[in-house]
């Protein structure tokens, strides 16, 4: 490190000098800043552009291309509505189903008899096991909380230990079994339900819930050998347009349509069609954020660029705010037109305008948006509206979803042959690949739009390469700077010494005059 000497001995002000000196070495490098910093700008900006792509391909165009949104069925139901609930599936048939509910499935249930405290205490669901019996027995010597016991219900094996409580029973009969226990501690009984509807629980009696291997303590204890309080499954059974099926469950698909039966009779009529209003509010979302990114792609490609306009070094930003100046304002038009005319934007913004423009080889009067009442918005020069797509006509969309449904599917989402040419490409097809040419194009240009390093893209490695040249760069105007400030350091020494010498001559020789 040099050491710096102010002008003492020569009266400069050195800093200054050295200062004025180095800014010409400095406006080299400090106009490759200014170009890194434009390089960055840019990047980001196309970073933005690839998210906005990206998040219409993967969720707008992703899900709208899903049939169960534009070919979305819905089932409406009358008569007892109460009784019957239907919802109608993406392969539901257009039409009418009757439903007459003949019975409704149950479950088996089991309540056993009034449970009590052996020692005369509350009852509770943390009484343990050995510590109860059955309301009216009187049980021999109990067991102890150690001694272990084993069951089945319906065939499934439940193990424990007397000393368990009675919650924890339950919770194992739960855990471990197709049947649901509850202990109604007011009441002292414990009520089993199978989880499952309809005559298929297993065992001796199918529609019974069955229990088996169940010692003399654990009968008489919760009595759960009693048949007293026992009811039987049943199965549904419901006639469909004049057919009677019988099933264990209470929901039945018929035609895509599923319906569930909740009372034990009545009946209801259910009506199978398109459900015009969601496809259209699927349209019209789909219209919406397809003129978003059209608008966000047209604004980058025609945003103005101002040439006097450049980033700001840190000597600059100051100085602007000393004057006063609006620094937001200056950064705004500095990074203003950075992407206009940027060749990969301008090829997508084509190709998306020639996907939804491109009539569809079809059969079918169905062949273009135009044909369902949507058109683009009239070109205007300057406008970021120019290609907008537009519902002009509402009740031509509606017909064509209602009169010719596959048609109007197939206009969309068609895949094609898989050769180049797109006429056989559905139009949302068609714009899915064309961000997914735009994204890999982008990636290579930029990157990943989140990634905090790149160095692999085309403007990473211009960002990366210029950055490490301005980096030696630097290093080469501290050593001119170390060198400047080495040869003033010496010029001070110089003169110093001078002026002593010369004080003492002036002393010498004035001394013997």
């Amino acid at each position: 490190m040099v050491m710096r000497i102010g002008g003492l001995a020569s009266g400069m002000d050195i800093d200054e000098i050295v200062q004025k000196m180095m800014s010409t070495y400095r406006a080299p490098v400090t106009k490759l800043n200014q170009k890194l910093q434009t390089l960055q700008w840019k990047q980001e900006q196309l970073r933005e552009i690839n998210r906005k792509i990206l998040d219409f391909r993967n969720n707008t165009l992703f899900n709208f291309m899903m049939s169960s949104n534009l070919n979305k069925k819905t089932a409406v139901v009358t008569g007892g509505t109460s009784a019957v609930t239907a919802t109608a599936g993406t392969n539901a048939i257009s039409g009418t189903i009757q439903v007459d509910i003949v019975q409704k499935a149950t479950s088996a249930t089991h309540i056993s008899d009034k449970i009590v405290h052996a020692g005369g205490g509350t009852l509770s669901g943390s009484t343990k096991l050995s510590e109860i019996h059955a309301e009216g027995y009187t049980p021999g010597t109990a067991p102890s909380d150690s001694d272990t016991f084993e069951f089945y219900i319906n065939g499934e094996k439940i193990e424990g230990k007397y000393g368990w409580t009675i919650n924890q029973l339950v919770e194992e009969i739960n855990k471990k079994t197709s049947v649901n226990a509850v202990f109604v501690a007011s009441e002292g009984r414990i009520a089993f339900t199978s989880n499952t509807t309809g005559k298929s629980n297993g065992g001796a009696e199918p529609e019974y819930i069955n229990f088996t291997d169940v010692n003399d303590f654990l009968k008489n204890t919760l009595n759960i050998h009693s048949s007293n309080s026992r009811t039987a499954a049943q199965d549904a059974i419901v006639k469909i347009n004049g057919v009677q099926v019988t099933q264990a469950s209470n929901t039945f698909e018929v035609n895509g349509v599923s319906f569930t039966i909740h009372e034990n009779s009545g009946s209801a009529t259910i009506q199978v069609k398109m459900d015009t209003d969601a496809i259209v509010n699927s349209v019209k979302n789909f219209i919406e954020k397809y003129n978003e990114l059209l608008s966000s792609i047209y604004g980058k490609l025609n945003e103005k660029r101002y040439k006097d306009y450049y980033p700001l070094t840190d000597e600059q930003r100051k100085e602007f705010v000393e004057k006063g100046y609006d620094l937001d304002e200056w950064n705004k038009r500095a990074q203003s037109g950075l992407l206009r005319n940027d060749s990969i934007l301008s090829r997508l913004l084509m190709d998306m305008r020639m996907s939804v423009a491109t009539a569809l080889e079809t059969t079918t009067g169905i062949d273009s948006l135009a044909a369902i009442g949507i058109t683009q918005e009239k070109f205007a020069k300057g406008s970021e509206k120019n290609g907008h797509l537009i519902i002009s006509d509402e009740q031509k969309l509606r017909q064509a979803i209602e009169n010719d449904p596959e048609a109007f599917l197939n206009l969309f989402v068609q895949r094609g042959n898989g050769d180049n040419d797109l006429k056989d490409v559905g139009i949302a097809e068609r714009l899915y690949n064309n961000m997914k040419t735009a994204l890999d194009q982008l990636t290579a240009q930029i990157g990943s739009p989140n990634a905090d390093i790149d160095v692999t893209s085309t403007l990473g490695r211009q960002i990366t390469d210029l950055g490490l040249y301005i980096d030696r760069q630097n290093e080469k105007l501290s050593k001119i700077e170390a060198n400047l400030y080495k040869k003033f350091s010496a010029m001070e020494k110089a003169i110093s010494q001078y002026a002593s010498q010369s004080a003492y001559l002036m002393q010498v020789f004035g001394g013997g005059a």
